[in-house]
């Protein structure tokens, strides 16, 4: 079990779906994308890797919903063989405050990944950031640090050499043809939310979540109806857009990712609702996060 963590927008879930080959979590340019734990599966050297994509590590919680996401986080550290904390080209480099209160008591080994350094200018800046990298995390006595780029897959083949070396034990805790344990609910609700993040862009990121209040599958068909979740009427209407038009993006966008996962015809109902302040509503919460 490896959990990949890091600050906000490091690229965590980017390198791991380079990584398991597959979608795993959603991307967006925003931060705080990843909300709660999602694990998937790669493989090397005979060694089955369990990869943990995980809440971005935040200082400032300002709702019960980053208060559970940092939760998820926490929860998943001390739950893992490996801590591999990536850092980013472009980023501070140094440890994050919270870290040290983070990786107390059982904190697992940790391995460092320096992400996107295809951002580089020049290649020969690449050695003294590495030194610069190790300078300042020395004293978290960290086993390796492996420069990456997630989007362009340099060093992901090493990069997995490297998880394998340094696995407790060799047995495989799941299913050879499995690269996740997502339930499909939780998976079609994240990939709406994707695709509504784009859509809306800088709008409304954070105020928005989905969910699933059908889903019925049969052999050549799946029903879904999404609730796309908003906190005001004026983010309501940027997620419907002028006739119609945004949220009719969105579901054309996500009924063409849903029909290559399930391989058939989907028929997808988007709905949007103005919930007040539902990032501190428990019952929304525990939707976001317990998605069966």
């Amino acid at each position: 079990m490896v959990a990949l963590a890091g600050l906000p927008n490091a690229g965590k879930s980017t390198l791991a779906n380079a990584l398991i080959g597959a979608k795993l979590s959603i991307v967006s340019h925003h931060p705080h994308t990843t909300r709660r734990r999602a694990l998937g599966l790669c493989y090397s050297e005979n060694t089955q890797l369990a990869l943990c994509d995980t809440p971005g590590l935040s200082a400032s919680l300002p709702n019960a919903m980053q208060r559970a996401m940092q939760a998820q986080l926490s929860e998943t550290l001390h739950g893992v063989d490996l801590l591999v904390w990536i850092l980013r080209v472009d980023r501070p480099l140094a440890p994050p405050r919270g870290l040290a209160n983070l990786l107390q008591d059982s904190a697992p080994p940790l391995l460092l990944a320096l992400n996107q350094i295809d951002r580089l200018a020049k290649g020969e800046l690449l050695l003294p950031m590495l030194a610069q990298v190790h300078a300042a995390w020395e004293a978290h006595d960290y086993l390796e640090l492996m420069p990456v780029s997630a989007r362009r897959g340099t060093n992901l083949d090493r990069f997995k050499s490297v998880l394998a070396r340094h696995a407790p034990h060799p047995c495989w805790l799941y299913d050879v043809d499995s690269i996740t344990e997502q339930p499909e609910r939780f998976y079609i609700a994240e990939l709406v939310r994707e695709k509504a993040l784009w859509q809306t862009r800088d709008e409304v990121p954070h105020a928005l979540g989905v969910s699933i209040e059908r889903f019925e599958k049969t052999d050549l068909l799946v029903h879904i109806d999404a609730l796309i979740l908003v906190e005001r009427d004026g983010q309501k209407m940027i997620v419907l857009g002028q006739g119609g038009k945004a949220i009719k993006n969105i579901g054309v966008k996500a009924r063409r990712d849903l029909e290559a996962y399930f391989g058939r015809k989907v028929m997808l109902k988007l709905f949007v609702q103005v919930r007040q302040n539902w990032r501190n509503d428990s019952a929304r919460i525990a939707e976001q996060f317990h998605s069966e």
